[in-house]
C-alpha cells in the first residue's frame, strides 16, 4: 500500500467507523426505481449494497413502490420530489 493511501484512507476510515458501528444490525429500506434499473446502474447500486450489507447492516430491497408513495404524499398534502 502506498503512503499516500494510507494517508488519505486512514483518517477517512477513522472518520466514518462511528456511523458503520451506529448502524450495524440495523435494516434500511431501500427502493430502487425502474429508472435506475433501466439505465443500466443496478451492477453498482448492487454492489454498493453488497459492501452495506458486509458492514452488518441488514437490506430491503423495494421496487416499483413510487406510485402508493406518491399517493400518500398526497393525502397528507405533501408534494412527491
Amino acid at each position: 500500500m502506498s503512503t499516500v493511501f494510507n494517508f488519505t484512507f486512514v483518517p477517512w476510515f477513522r472518520s466514518v467507523a462511528p456511523y458503520i458501528h451506529m448502524h450495524r444490525g440495523k435494516t434500511f429500506v431501500v427502493g430502487i426505481a425502474g429508472e435506475a434499473i433501466a439505465a443500466g446502474k443496478l451492477p453498482g447500486i448492487v454492489q454498493d449494497l453488497a459492501l452495506i450489507q458486509s458492514m452488518g447492516v441488514r437490506i430491503v430491497l423495494v421496487h416499483g413502490f413510487r406510485p402508493q408513495v406518491n399517493e400518500q404524499l398526497q393525502a397528507k398534502g405533501h408534494a412527491a420530489r
